[in-house]
């Protein structure tokens, strides 16, 4: 499985995605083994896609806070110090 951008305390627990096929609606063996491997590579594929939703829905909140904080004038001061890194004065 991709391994997502774990930037926040929440991304530990990975959103749970489960499929349930009946030995009924498969009757071949090979073709019962091939549905449930296609299910579970599908199944981790999604399970990935909503990781990284999840995870560019919180930048997209940071992002929102910082601008808001801008637009109101409570934004931080940031200064260079020698080392070309920005720091909080």
């Amino acid at each position: 499985m991709a391994s997502p951008n774990n930037n926040s305390p929440k991304h530990a627990q990975s959103p749970y995605v489960s499929s349930k096929i009946g030995d009924n609606d498969v009757h071949e063996p090979n073709k019962k083994h091939e549905v449930h491997e296609t299910v579970k590579k599908l199944t981790e594929k999604l399970s990935a896609t909503l990781l990284k939703i999840s995870a560019k829905e919180d930048l997209v909140k940071q992002h929102s806070k910082v601008v808001e904080e801008a637009v109101t004038g409570t934004l931080p001061k940031f200064h260079s110090d020698h080392t070309n890194t920005l720091s909080l004065s």
